[in-house]
């Protein structure tokens, strides 16, 4: 009989995301929370891939509600930042906060760190923390850590800023 075929050539560490003109892939570290990390490309410079981390916050108002939109990467490097926005807030009385994570590319567990280190003081000074907008990347993460039962998880913003204003 002819040998068996070769195995297939394995997969390579990234792949061509049309959408964007970029290339992404995914790893997976840590305590097992899987992330995307983007890569700028250039046809003229594939063998020099540079790795782009950015992260920013929006904040804006709706009644009484503080709404943080999360862009980016919210990892060890950029956790502060979120840390930061929780503290004026509190510090401006502001505890009714929905975290837009629509484009939340990647969380780290220092991100998630940052969460369970504001929720309690939130709540006990008779605010909450609401999420919304995860892709089912962030989702996923967010779940095998269990927070599904600790935090508000809504699918869209209007739907977060709906339980608050019943909550009154």
């Amino acid at each position: 009989p002819p040998p068996p075929p070769p195995p297939p050539p394995p997969p390579p560490p990234f792949f061509l995301n049309a959408h964007h003109g970029i290339r992404d892939f995914c790893l997976s570290r840590g305590l097992g929370d899987v992330y995307k990390r983007q890569i700028s490309y250039r046809p003229e410079y594939a063998d020099s891939l540079v790795m782009m981390k950015h992260f920013t916050i929006t904040k804006r108002q709706e009644e009484h509600i503080a709404i943080l939109e999360i862009n980016g990467e919210l990892d060890a490097h950029t956790a502060f930042q979120l840390e930061q926005q929780f503290k004026t807030l509190i510090e401006t009385e502001a505890y009714h906060i929905i975290v837009n994570c629509s484009n939340l590319e990647y969380i780290a567990s220092a991100g998630l760190g940052v969460f369970m280190a504001y929720i309690e003081d939130i709540r006990n000074l008779g605010g909450d923390i609401k999420l919304s907008n995860m892709t089912d990347g962030v989702y996923h993460v967010f779940d095998l850590l269990g927070f599904p039962s600790l935090y508000d998880i809504h699918r869209d913003e209007s739907e977060a800023l709906s339980s608050f204003k019943n909550q009154k």
